[in-house]
């Protein structure tokens, strides 16, 4: 005689769908192996969002603390070029002052005396540098704004060259279809 042990039982799900009763999981209501299988299921899918999300979340620090690096190196150019300009700016206030103190100083026969030094030379220089910058500034200035009319009048034939076609096309469907209906 066979043993009970040996005997198959029916499975839970099988169980419970003969009894009618299943939690809104499809799960048996009865055997808690259906719901723990459920949970273990609901974990893993859990998981697997987390660790995709703790991937992105790392890759966004590593994108953040790239950005952070060219902040800093941005940074630190930005801190020479301003040392830069402010030594250039000193060295052109104290060139301004000896220069003006020079020119104050008079000849023995009350004309004024000429500043010929090497610095007042370069002072002139950085002022003739600075007036072809604004100069050169002004001519950048007109040229792109005649580029830009140049690109509105471009637009602008565009958009009537658009026009006409479009008109073209229609009036050229609207004749085609004046021809079917003659000929019906």
């Amino acid at each position: 005689m066979p043993s009970s042990a040996s005997k198959s039982t029916p499975s839970a799900k099988t169980t419970s769908k003969a009894n009618g009763k299943t939690n809104k999981h499809g799960y048996s209501e009865n055997n808690p192996h259906d719901e723990v299988i459920r949970l273990r299921k609901l974990l893993k899918s859990k998981n697997r969002a987390i660790n995709n999300l703790a991937t992105e979340v790392d890759e966004w620090c590593d994108e953040i603390n790239d950005l952070d690096k060219q902040i800093a190196q941005l940074k630190d150019l930005n801190d020479s070029k301003d040392a830069q300009f402010r030594t250039l700016e000193m060295k052109f206030k104290r060139l301004t002052m000896e220069n003006g103190e020079k020119r104050d100083g008079e000849k023995g026969d009350g004309e004024q005396a000429e500043d010929i030094t090497p610095k007042g030379e370069l002072l002139k220089k950085y002022e003739d540098k600075i007036n072809w910058l604004i100069f050169a500034n002004e001519i950048w200035r007109e040229g792109f704004q005649e580029v830009m009319d140049d690109v509105e009048d471009i637009e602008a034939q565009i958009c009537r060259a658009h026009e006409a076609i479009t008109s073209l096309i229609k009036r050229e469907k609207d004749k085609a279809e004046e021809n079917e209906e003659t000929q019906k």
